[in-house]
């Protein structure tokens, strides 16, 4: 006998909302070996900062994953894969540009289900192309289309509850503490 317990609220409440605009998914297949990252191949790399980083599960022989990045840096990361190894080198990577990255947090998101299904059917009802959506204990990442992450936090101003700002008590303000 199993027993489930499922979190409602009226509304559901976050955090609040982040975006990061001009990324790149960059999906791939990396093959097992040992990372050898040549030195060389390091010579004018920069650091790469990633936003998400997806992986599926192992098909055959293939690790896939799926990267978001600051679309300045997909030539990094494609040079950064090439450098872990010979059988890296030719490998086949898709980009899909430019998206964006639209993220929050909630104190209840522990019910992903129910998050997930509130997100996704609101996405769908309101023709916002969701590219790629990661739900994992607190935290929702979804990668969609140029615009669409402005046109999501709209749509979920009336889905999720927001904090809003609280303005300091005049008993705290720096002109009273001096």
């Amino acid at each position: 006998m199993e027993t489930a317990a499922r979190y409602t609220e009226a509304k559901i409440k976050t955090y609040g909302f982040e975006t990061r605009r001009d990324r790149c998914l960059c999906e791939f297949s990396l093959v097992p070996e040992p990372c050898r990252h040549r030195p060389d191949a390091a010579d004018g790399m920069v650091a790469i900062p990633f936003d998400m980083v997806l992986m599926e599960p192992p098909d055959e022989d293939r690790y896939p994953l799926a990267v978001v990045v600051a679309d300045r840096h997909r030539r990094a990361l494609q040079q950064f894969v090439a450098g872990m190894g010979p059988r890296q080198a030719g490998m086949d990577m898709r980009f899909t540009a430019p998206v964006e990255l639209l993220y929050f947090f909630g104190p209840h998101f522990g019910d992903r289900f129910g998050i997930a299904d509130a997100t996704c059917r609101a996405l769908d009802q309101n023709n916002i192309r969701l590219i790629a959506s990661a739900f994992s204990s607190s935290s929702v990442f979804l990668v969609l289309a140029e615009h669409g992450a402005e046109m999501a936090k709209a749509i979920f101003a009336d889905l999720f509850e927001t904090p809003k700002t609280i303005r300091r008590p005049s008993f705290m303000t720096a002109d009273r503490c001096k």
